[in-house]
């Protein structure tokens, strides 16, 4: 099987849809003798900002001198965004010989796509004798194919409301489905703040006695500066005095996330792991994650972003402010269907001059235009609805001065498409 031709098998799986449950990729797991059990492992959940903290754990850990393997999602516009050794995609024929060998298997037991990735990633790590490897949650934790790796270390990020039909309509409930990954003694390591949040972090640590590490930021982390090119900030671990770091992940939230990440190498020290100092400044700064607060050099200058909920538009839009106070800008945003479309537009009326309204090429969850015009005029936005993402783009590109600034965001699907179109690396 060619690597086009193991793309379009799994491309085909998504007709079976996302499947809550344990049971195929326990078996598929058990198929590949088991793979999850070779490595160690970070396992990273939460609403918004994981794949940030897996990607500057992965960062800290390379530049310490481990192997390290980490698998993410969804990817931009190259599926082997999801695969990384040591910071590079995995090459395609690994893709297209796993498929060859188990496409029969998957077919025939009705393994989703996600399973299918999950346990390709596990194969693959153990194959590439990975020290550790950092596994991104796909979707809730308690349930998620990736749960049944066995982790040295868990990680909780920001706890918001998304996907409220799939992990519940309260934050107490989605963040129960977050610890769900939480494992017997395991330690965690979480940034969340809400009460609610709190709550169910500690009373599921307690029972799994799975000692608790929270990041305060009012007590431990404070942003220093923002810019383009920079976030500086100083962060405390619990007794040490506070040191003072920076980061080329651009954002107020990406200040907390590298705490975050730091707070993680902090109590996997306790159990072994060396990482000098130099090497979570060097980490720190040399962080690869496409498409979060990045500024790339087009005409105009572009911002893309991959906020897709209220939580992660008000981040970027306060970091916004932050860099640029007083300034307000074109935007192209392109988000899949969702109930609050009001709140993201109140959010955005901060910052925009105009936002061009797209429709991401995904036939399951695309808003409908119409009823996506209407919550736009019900909530006063200015905004102007072109359907086709390139057509957005491109039409801000000309209404926008070239000393100027658009910003893009949303779905992985909007972003990952123009980013393609202006050959933008991933």
């Amino acid at each position: 099987m060619t690597y086009p031709e193991a793309l379009e098998f799994l491309y085909g799986l998504e007709l079976f849809g996302v499947k809550l449950g344990l049971e195929n990729i326990t078996n598929f797991l058990k198929r590949l003798d088991n793979p999850q059990k070779s490595f160690r492992a970070i396992h990273v959940a939460g609403t918004n900002g994981k794949g940030s903290v897996a990607s500057i754990l992965e960062s800290i850990l390379v530049e310490a001198g481990y192997r390290v393997g980490k698998f993410t999602s969804p990817h931009l516009y190259d599926f082997k965004e999801r695969f990384h050794i040591n910071k590079k995609k995995v090459d395609e024929q690994k893709i297209a010989d796993f498929i060859s060998a188990h496409h029969e298997y998957i077919k025939g037991t009705r393994t989703t796509f996600f399973e299918t990735c999950t346990g390709f990633a596990f194969d693959l790590f153990r194959e590439q004798k990975v020290d550790w490897a950092v596994v991104e949650v796909g979707l809730g934790g308690r349930l998620d194919a990736t749960s049944l790796v066995e982790p040295d270390l868990t990680v909780i990020t920001k706890i918001a409301s998304d996907h409220t039909k799939t992990l519940g309509d309260t934050i107490a409930k989605i963040a129960y489905e977050k610890c769900g990954i939480l494992k017997q003694g395991v330690p965690v390591v979480t940034s969340a703040e809400h009460p609610d949040a709190l709550e169910v972090i500690d009373q599921r640590s307690s029972e799994m006695n799975a000692p608790l590490y929270k990041l305060k930021p009012s007590e431990k982390l404070k942003l220093k500066a923002i810019n383009p090119d920079l976030t500086e900030f100083s962060y405390s671990p619990n007794s040490v005095g506070p040191c003072d770091y920076s980061s080329n992940l651009i954002g107020l939230h990406q200040a907390e996330n590298c705490a975050l990440a730091l707070l993680g190498i902090y109590v996997l020290e306790r159990d072994g792991l060396v990482v000098s100092e130099k090497s979570r400044r060097d980490g720190l700064n040399k962080v690869f994650w496409p498409a979060r607060m990045q500024f790339v050099n087009t005409q105009p200058d572009l911002v893309l972003d991959c906020a897709h909920n209220p939580d992660g538009v008000e981040r970027m839009v306060a970091s916004l402010e932050q860099i640029y106070p007083g300034r307000k800008f074109n935007i192209v945003a392109g988000m899949l269907r969702r109930p609050d479309f009001p709140l993201i537009f109140e959010t955005l009326k901060r910052v925009a001059k105009l936002v061009i309204l797209t429709i991401p090429e995904h036939s399951g969850r695309a808003p409908q235009p119409e009823s996506l015009a209407r919550e736009a005029i019900e909530s006063r936005l200015n905004f102007k609805l072109i359907e086709d993402v390139l057509e957005a783009y491109r039409y801000c590109q000309k209404i926008t001065a070239s000393e100027d600034l658009m910003i893009v965001f949303g779905s992985h699907f909007s972003v990952g498409r123009i980013m393609k179109y202006e050959n933008i690396p991933t």
